[in-house]
């Protein structure tokens, strides 16, 4: 009788320190999934996600991801203990005018077609046919060389 009596005994508190240790981990996970934020709710004034990388084109009146449709232009002069903080471009269909997204820039910046795969606005001249900007005619940005070749085959493609 008395080995029932503690084997009952050792299996009650068994069963209540199991229930004991549930409702602490149920306090734990409710509390964990009141932490989780939503992803989205950062839009730009022009609706973009800029969390998912979007930014706003005005060249293509949308929100886009400039890594995936532009070309990328790295700057000229890297220190090695700075990040590389890569410019992006991208051309308007016609190819009369060209948008500039320049790091660490709220805005892009558009250049008008002066002459022959020449862009200008103001003190930014993009060439084109090198993939160079210049500012204030110094050389910034520039094509990385594979990727420079790259364009020049895609170019040849289209023509």
């Amino acid at each position: 009788m008395k080995k029932i009596f503690l084997l009952n005994f050792i299996f009650i508190s068994l069963i209540s320190c199991d229930k004991i240790l549930k409702d602490k981990n149920d306090s734990q996970d409710s509390e964990i999934t009141t932490r989780v934020y939503a992803v989205g709710v950062d839009k730009d004034e022009n609706g973009c996600v800029s969390s998912a990388g979007y930014t706003w084109s005005i060249l293509k009146n949308d929100c886009i991801r400039v890594f995936e449709i532009g070309y990328r232009l790295n700057p000229t002069q890297i220190n090695a203990d700075e990040a590389v903080m890569s410019a992006f471009v991208i051309f308007d269909e016609d190819k009369e005018k060209t948008e500039l997204f320049l790091p660490n820039s709220d805005k892009s910046i558009i250049l008008n077609l002066d002459g022959k795969g020449i862009y200008k606005n103001g003190k930014m001249v993009f060439d084109s046919n090198e993939f160079v900007l210049k500012i204030d005619n110094k050389n910034t940005y520039e094509a990385a060389k594979e990727q420079l070749q790259n364009i020049n085959n895609t170019q040849e493609e289209i023509e």
